[in-house]
């Protein structure tokens, strides 16, 4: 049984934050071949996990006996638009609905009408391709999934680097 001020064995192997920032790593290189490879539940499965590992890294960041500037931390978590749809990602899947809060992130869903030209000799050939993972937010901002992983990566590595965090 895990009381108040328990541990978990496995989790325990994290230990430190630049730790987890490498499973959110892990998790992103994981998230990308999903979707390069066009396999849709395991977009959704690798991408709540990516979710859960990049927003929680605020909490390692904070817990770490390294004395870090909470400001700094909550500051780029809460203005950072990629680390808010992490936040609702992570949210609506566990809980499968927001409300406790208005959500950043109105949807994330596939690009429909996905065109390309393919120019062969004399003839021009218009196809559909495999539409790509997007995530929308409130504003209407439209995020690729892979520009959204690589802006959740940057972010969190930049901030970690601002912390001097091991």
């Amino acid at each position: 049984m895990l009381t108040g001020g328990g541990s978990m064995l496995l989790l325990s192997k994290i230990g430190k934050p630049s730790n987890l920032l490498a499973k959110a790593r892990r998790d992103a290189t994981k998230l990308l071949d999903c979707e390069q490879n066009g396999l849709e539940q395991p977009i959704g499965d690798a991408l709540f996990n990516f979710a859960i590992t990049a927003y929680h890294l605020r909490d390692w960041l904070l817990a770490y006996p390294k004395k870090i500037d909470s400001t700094i931390v909550n500051a780029v978590y809460e203005q950072a638009p990629c680390l808010n749809a992490c936040r609702d990602i992570a949210n609506a899947s566990k809980h499968c609905k927001i409300t406790r809060y208005d959500p950043s992130t109105r949807a994330v869903t596939k690009e429909t009408n996905i065109l390309k030209t393919l120019e062969k000799t004399d003839t021009t050939i218009t196809y559909l391709t495999e539409a790509p993972t997007i995530i929308i937010m409130s504003d209407g901002t439209r995020m690729r999934l892979n520009d959204f992983a690589e802006d959740v990566m940057s972010t969190l590595e930049s901030l970690c680097a601002k912390m001097r965090e091991p």
